[in-house]
């Protein structure tokens, strides 16, 4: 599929094809294009949890507000930022002096600033899973989820920040065109 059809194609799927499996390979593919995304310093902080038997998709139906997607889909794939920046610092500290590409990281220290970054990090690469899975021919959906729920179900320790759950499978329609802001709406130069 042409890059751009790829990105223009890409829809929230509402109803799926249920009863469709797809393989763990495929779904580890998606994941490495996922994984590719940029990070700051390079900490990788993105974790994911792949759900694909019916019995914990069904677990996750009242955590995201019922959403029908969620046991309709093939996949259910957890996104979560991973907050132990000490232990990326370090790994990534040894591997840089190892392959001679980076002396010292000079991180600065805020709790907060790890979190806006995992967030934000971890996003990229949901978006990269999600254009994977269109140039695949897979089609994906982004659910609201309560976080206190989700944090007890799948029993997450504070070191991980939910951030996305994205469901992936084959829609059972094709979906509507969503209205969008004309680019001159959007584009401002100099100032607002």
């Amino acid at each position: 599929m042409e890059c751009r059809n790829v990105y223009t194609s890409r829809r929230s799927i509402r109803k799926f094809q249920p009863g469709i499996p797809i393989s763990s390979i495929i779904i580890e593919n998606l994941l490495e294009v996922a994984a590719s995304a940029p990070s700051s310093w390079n900490f990788q902080p993105w974790r994911f949890l792949v759900i694909q038997d019916q019995t914990s998709k069904e677990k996750l139906y009242p955590i995201v507000y019922q959403q029908p997607q969620v046991i309709e889909c093939s996949t259910v794939v957890v996104f979560l930022g991973d907050l132990d920046v000490g232990a990326h610092a370090d790994k990534l500290q040894k591997l840089s002096e190892d392959q001679g590409t980076l002396s010292k990281l000079d991180i600065p220290y805020s709790e907060e600033a790890y979190v806006e970054h995992a967030l934000r990090d971890t996003s990229f690469a949901l978006m990269q899973f999600m254009l994977a899975a269109r140039e695949r021919g897979l089609d994906t959906c982004l659910l609201h989820f309560d976080k206190p729920l989700l944090m007890k179900c799948l029993n997450l320790s504070d070191q991980y920040l939910p951030v996305a759950i994205a469901t992936i499978g084959y829609a059972a329609q094709a979906p509507k065109p969503k209205l969008r802001f004309s680019i001159n709406e959007l584009i401002h130069y100099k100032s607002f």
